[in-house]
């Protein structure tokens, strides 16, 4: 008995086979890909560091410059940067992001969500660092 995919010698065809590619320059799973994303998601760590110090310094004050009390600058110390916790997870956003985007981009084999997951963390950062020393 042979099946409808039976080849000549009793096996399977190799076209019904799944193609599974292979590791290369040209595909997502290749070396130089995984290294691109390491290096990416390390190098945002500066610049989510950078966006944390500033926003803190901005929020709080420094010690030249003392916000009025009651203002928005104190209320968000208050809450989100003498705690430490809520303004170091919001700060990190951009790692997350390069991180966990990135990973999900070189599995599932996604280059656009790959190299948005990149990308955007460098620009949410310097537009984060904008934002505060002009609002602050």
């Amino acid at each position: 008995m042979t099946f409808p995919h039976a080849g000549p010698w009793g096996g399977c065809r190799a076209s019904t086979y799944a193609r599974v590619p292979a590791y290369g320059p040209k595909t997502m799973a290749s070396r130089r890909i995984w290294a691109l994303w390491g290096v990416a998601t390390v190098l945002t760590v500066p610049f989510s560091f950078i966006l944390w110090w500033i926003g803190g310094m901005g929020m709080c004050g420094s010690e030249i410059y003392e916000t009025p009390p009651g203002s928005v600058g104190d209320s968000l110390c208050e809450a989100l940067v003498e705690p430490v916790a809520p303004w170091a997870a919001i700060a990190a956003l951009p790692t997350l992001l390069a991180a966990a985007g990135g990973f999900a981009g070189v599995r599932l084999g996604r280059r656009r969500l790959f190299y948005f997951s990149l990308i955007t963390p460098f620009v949410l950062a310097v537009l984060g660092v904008q934002v505060f020393l002009i609002i602050f």
